[in-house]
Parts: C-alpha cells; structure tokens; sequence
C-alpha cells in the first residue's frame, strides 16, 4: 500500500464505502424487497432486527424470503420493461442470481472514479486486486470483493428504503471534472510556459549583462558593494541554472512517459489500448509545460535555499485545489452548469420581488419580434414577414363588463337594420336631390344657350356668360378625362353640371344619366351604383384598383377643388347674373329654381 500514495488504503476503503448499484431496473426491485418482504419480516417476527443490524453479510441473513408475500418486479423484454407480481422467495432468487453481473456492470465507471489516470477495465481490475487485500487488512478479515461491495450496496438499499437512482455516477462525475479542471488550467499554463519562459530567460540574460556597467560603481561603496555585489553574483548563478534544470526536468517526463507508456501498452498500440496511449500524450505534454513554467521557481530556490519555493507552491497547486473545491461544492449541493454560453449581455435596474411560478412550458418554433406603438396597440412581426395587430392593450377594461345575449342581438340587429334602411332612404333622397339639380342647372344651361342664338337676350351679356362657362367646363373636362380616364361626353356632362350648380355632387349624379344598369337597363341614380361605375371606369383606364366609395370620393374632392377656383366662381357668378331674368313657361325664374333646389 505504500506504493500508492499516503493512507492510500483507508481513502481505497472509503471510496468503496460509497459503491451503488446504478440499474435502476435492479434498484427498484431491490427497493420493493426490502419494503415488501424484509421489513415484513421484521415487523411479524420472523427475523430480528438484532440478526440483521450485526451481519456481516447481510443479503444472505434477510434471505430466502417468505413465500407467502408478494412484491412487484420489473423485468427487461427486449426494449421494453415488464412489470409482475412474484412471491418474495422467488423475487430473493432473481435478485441473489443477478448481483455478480451488476456488480461487474458498474465496477469499471466506479474505478475510475478512484483512479482517473488508468482506463476503465485496468482501473476495475485494479480496484478488484486491492480491495480485498485492503479490506482484509484493514478489517482483519478477508474477503472478496464481489462479497464486499455487495455488502455495502445491502446496506445503502437498506437505509434508503425507497426507489431512486444511484448517485455514484455523479461521484465519479465530480472527481473527473475536478481532474478535467485541473488538467486544462495546467495545460493553458503549459502551453503559455513553453513560449514565454525561455524568452524570459533570453531578457533576464540581456538585461544582467547590460546593467553590468549601471551597477558596477555601487560595488565600490565600502558598506554596501559587498552585498550587491554578492547579489549580483547570484543572479548570474540564478540565470546559469536553468538549462542543467532543464536537462534534469527533460529526463524526469522522459522516465515518467516510458514507465507510462509500458503500463498502458505494454506490447505497443494497440485499438484497446489507444485511447490509453492519448491521455498519456495529453499527461506528458501538461507536466512538460508545467515543468518549464517551474524552472523560474525551482532555480530560485537552488539560488536562494529550498524554502524559497514554499511560498510558491501553494500557487503552483492553487488551479488544482480550485478544481477540487469547485467540483466538491457542485457534488454537494447539487448545483451543476454545464455548457453556458453568456456573450454581450448587459442588465441594468432590475428588480424581481415574490415571484412564484411553477408552471412547466415548452416553447420552440420560429422567432418572433414584437413593437408597441404610441397608441397602445402591438404590432407582432413573425418569420414569413407577416404582421399582427393587437388592439386589446389600448382599450379600458372597466369594472363592468357587457355580455352579449340572444335578446340583446335581437336588438342590435333590429336597430340596424332600421339604421341601414334610414339610411338607404337618405341615400335615395340625397341622390334624387342631386339628379333634380343637375337636370335644373342643365334646363338653365340649354335655354341660356337657344335664347343667346335666338338673339332674345342680346345686348344682356349673357353670350360673354356661356362662353366663360363653356371654357371653364372644357378645361374641367379634359382633366377629368386625363386624370380618371371618363370618356368625352362623361366628362363634359359632369363638368358643366358641376360648374353651373357650384355642387360636385350633381354634377357626377348628372353623369348618372349616361350610365346604364346592367339587370333592367335605366340609368345609375343611387350614389352606391354610381360610386361602383367610376371604379370601374378608373380601374379600366388607368389600371388602379380603388374601392367604389375611395373613387367616388377621390373624383368629388377633384371635381369640387376645380369648381371652386377663382375662375369658375367668376364664371359661375357672372353666368347667374346673367340669367336671372330667364323664366320657364310658368314664368318661374330657372335661377331662382336653380338656388332653392341647391
């Protein structure tokens, strides 16, 4: 045992202590033994607890178990698990049969727990080997391995009583992670020492030569030359040690690689023994790198006595001790992190107070971006470039909150549908308004033309009138047709009307007229049927596609800008003047008619 370490067997026997049983399929039987069967034992009378509180094997004392209870056991089938109800003596057979095969499962992972270095059969071989020599040792009795794990896995299963899994795995877990840790904190190191350290050497060399002539004087000061001169000797010393170290340390990794490399592959490579082969490379190159990062200390310590490198040794040791401390506290506590990656975050003000929430949520898919306007409503972006909108967070919600019912949609729906025949009935009114002002101001347009031709009204100006009107309404017309694509006499028939009666609205209604209904042939007088015509006319034309109230209303608001600039009013109101004299057949003036009608 002394040629492993110091106490090496007492740290053998405490690992062992810790060995489980990882099948979880064996746990759970084992488990429900114990529950049904062996604690029934105890409680009726049949094994005392004494019995089985100073065996030494305990397995064989609870057994063969009482054919007269029953347990559930589980059984593999394939890739499937297979759950029976047997009685507890054939429940002790199946398990006592099966404890050498998981033993032999959950060695290897187990061994290397206690030796990280060797490979998994070699560390399970070896744990074998000594176990029992040290148990026999230590105990003062001998025994088998198998025997004594086995003991020790009894008397876990015992003590848990319940159904769960081994925590040997995460063991193991922790001293491979705490040699991981170390290995790579001293393999960076390592990697650094061997570019750094002999150019470090290179620059204290250069600089003890060069200071010599700065340093020269202060050795011909009478109290202090002798000292500095002592010292300054010394580094010379301290510089001229490293390379015999290095020699010394070459040949150290070299014994130590050959004895490696004999254990591992004894009769060289090998496929088994490959990954062997590895870490030993990887070993070599971290102690190789490390010793060479040491060579500054231990040179410093041939230089200046061997407790020189006390102080250093703890800091030579610190990335492995951290490792250890680090793994330790996760093995512990039981708080693991593994693969994180924190890149550019940033956290400012935050403050989370009394939250609880154990909902359990999946969420997976495509992203998704969200933005809240200044009105409240959010706008949500997602992967194909479709948008959302949500209007919910904008609106109040108040203590109150209406419910819709049967007789409240009654309702509603009689209201409007009483709304909508009001104001289909307005709509009709308001069209045959218009209609009845256009056909006034085109009665007034074609008598002020026949009386102007006639002659009656020479000398009154109204001539001057008509021939303002008339170049107003074809400067109108030509834009109509230009800008909306109305044929010539739809135009002209929207623009005279328009620049006679001042209204926009008679003057398309008058454009009505030349429109004619598909299904019974009359003419458009609605303003829907209208306002449904001239998107069509637009969209044929000019290949825009608007809706019927958007065409109907981007022609009136063109219409009504054009009719009331200022040459148009002038027309308009000098045409007025100058027909006011004009009566029908009833002697009714068709201004006055005209004005009463708009």
């Amino acid at each position: 045992m002394t040629n492993n370490g110091i106490i090496y067997g007492a740290r053998l026997l405490e690992k062992a202590q810790t060995f489980q049983i990882t099948d979880p399929i064996f746990r759970a039987n084992l488990d429900e033994h114990f529950k049904q069967c062996v604690f029934y034992d105890v409680l009726l009378g049949f094994k005392p607890m004494e019995t089985l509180t100073t065996s030494n094997n305990l397995w064989r004392d609870i057994g063969p178990g009482s054919p007269a209870r029953a347990q559930k056991f589980l059984a593999r089938s394939g890739t499937t698990v297979t759950s029976s109800i047997i009685r507890c003596d054939a429940a002790y057979a199946a398990l006592d049969a099966q404890w050498t095969a998981e033993i032999d499962s959950d060695l290897p992972l187990f061994a290397k727990g206690a030796y990280p270095d060797l490979l998994d059969t070699i560390a399970a071989q070896r744990l074998r080997t000594d176990l029992g020599i040290v148990a026999g040792s230590l105990h003062g009795t001998s025994t088998d391995p198998y025997a004594y794990l086995q003991q020790v896995s009894v008397m876990d299963a015992f003590m848990a009583a319940r159904e769960s899994f081994s925590d040997a795995g995460w063991d193991a877990y922790a001293a491979q992670r705490a040699d991981a840790q170390a290995r790579n904190t001293y393999t960076s190191i390592a990697q650094q020492a061997m570019t750094w350290v002999p150019l470090l050497g290179i620059v204290l060399h250069v600089v003890f030569y060069a200071m010599f002539p700065v340093i020269f004087p202060l050795f011909l000061f009478p109290r202090t030359g002798v000292t500095t001169l002592r010292g300054y000797g010394m580094g010379f010393f301290y510089l001229a040690s490293w390379g015999p170290l290095y020699v010394v340390l070459h040949m150290f990794v070299m014994n130590r690689a050959a004895s490696a490399y004999a254990a591992v592959a004894p009769n060289g490579p090998t496929l088994l023994v490959s990954n062997g082969i590895t870490n030993v490379n990887n070993d070599i190159a971290t102690i190789a790198g490390f010793m060479m990062m040491s060579v500054p200390f231990i040179a410093a310590g041939m230089a200046r006595g061997a407790m020189a490198i006390a102080g250093q040794a703890t800091s030579l040791l610190g990335p492995a001790q951290a490792a250890g401390q680090a793994a330790a506290a996760e093995r512990t506590l039981g708080n693991y992190a593994l693969g994180n990656t924190s890149f550019q975050n940033l956290s400012a003000n935050n403050s989370s107070l009394n939250k609880h929430d154990d909902t359990f949520r999946v969420a997976s898919g495509f992203g998704t971006s969200s933005f809240t306007g200044s009105n409240g409503v959010i706008t949500n972006g997602f992967a194909d470039g479709s948008s959302a909108f949500d209007a919910r967070p904008a609106i109040s919600s108040f203590a109150t909150t209406p419910t819709r019912t049967s007789s409240f949609e009654q309702r509603i729906n009689q209201t409007y549908s009483e709304g909508q025949s009001n104001v289909d009935r307005l709509s009709r009114e308001a069209s045959e308004s218009w209609s009845a002002v256009a056909s006034r101001g085109t009665d007034l347009m074609k008598t002020a033309e026949r009386r102007a031709s006639s002659g009656t009204e020479n000398g009154s100006g109204i001539a001057s009138s008509i021939s303002r009107m008339n170049t107003v309404s074809d400067n109108l017309a030509s834009k109509l047709s230009t800008t909306f694509g109305f044929s010539e006499a739809e135009s002209r028939e929207i623009a005279n009307s328009s620049n006679v009666t001042g209204s926009a609205d008679a003057g398309i209604h008058a454009a009505g007229t030349l429109w004619q209904d598909k299904e019974n042939g009359h003419a458009l007088t609605t303003k829907g049927d209208i306002s449904a015509k001239i998107a069509s006319i637009v969209q044929e034309t000019t290949g825009r596609r608007v809706t019927a109230d958007q065409a109907y209303n981007e022609v009136r608001d063109f219409v009504r800008s054009e009719i009331n600039s200022e040459e148009a009013r002038s027309a308009r109101d000098s045409f007025s003047r100058d027909t006011s004299s004009i009566t029908n057949s009833t002697g009714e003036s068709l201004t006055e008619r005209l004005g009463a009608s708009i």
